[in-house]
């Protein structure tokens, strides 16, 4: 996986530097638990407190952005955009950050219905753990198992589908248990054997997904677009 290594003085993209103030803050805590005698106080801050010093990293120039981020621990960080260096002749979608520094990445995006692969924004990112990530440019989903970039799934037939929107949001428990989220009120699932569209019940940009179980019946599953929209998986 190409990566190349970087340290920029000039101002992030407002996106950027939301979600980098985001991930720097988790490189500087550490356990949650109580501390039970002095050697304990001595292995770190504590982290019951707000008292936190908040770092800006910048990584690239104005014009750039990242537009989400995936944190798996302190020191295994993603974040995809668009990143383009030397006058645009140097193209990046992502950047990791391995606890020390942040490495530019370029995943490769495979162009429909060839093998011709190439670096485009990418839109969302969701990890399960490090050898289980995935990311969209809003046509197709890309899986990373912790080697390299090597699935890509297209969830349309054919380029004159109008009945798919594009994918905005990655959401999902386990890799056998996805929900993607896009334009035209669409939501895809994946049950770790196929594709399945779900009826949102609405045709609005759906641009974020998440879900949290609930009490009676299975997951609720709650989308963001124009307004929130609540659809029940029993």
């Amino acid at each position: 996986m190409p990566k190349q290594r970087h340290h920029f003085p000039s101002i992030l993209h407002h996106f950027a530097i939301l979600n980098l103030l985001l991930v720097t803050l988790i490189p500087a805590m550490v356990s949650c638990q109580k501390s039970t005698g002095p050697d304990d106080a001595a292995a770190g801050p504590d982290t019951t407190s707000h008292n936190f010093t908040w770092t800006i990293d910048t990584l690239c120039d104005y014009g750039n952005y990242l537009k989400d981020v995936a944190i798996i621990n302190e020191n295994d960080i993603w974040a995809v955009g668009e990143i383009r260096l030397d006058g645009g002749n140097q193209k990046y979608n992502a950047v990791h950050w391995d606890g020390e520094e942040w490495n530019l990445v370029k995943i490769p995006v495979k162009v429909f219905n060839t093998e011709t692969f190439i670096v485009s924004e990418l839109n969302s990112i969701h990890a399960f753990d490090s050898n289980s990530i995935f990311v969209t440019n809003g046509g197709e989903l890309i899986e990373y198992d912790g080697n390299k970039w090597d699935n890509w799934t297209f969830l349309f037939e054919d380029l004159s589908d109008t009945t798919f929107g594009s994918i905005n949001n990655i959401w999902g428990t386990s890799s056998s248990n996805l929900y993607l989220v896009g334009n035209n009120g669409n939501i895809t699932h994946y049950d770790g054997q196929s594709w399945q569209r779900l009826d949102s019940g609405t045709d609005v940009d759906l641009l974020d997904v998440w879900a949290a179980p609930r009490r009676k019946c299975g997951v609720g599953l709650r989308v963001y677009g124009i307004c929130r929209h609540r659809v029940d998986q029993n």
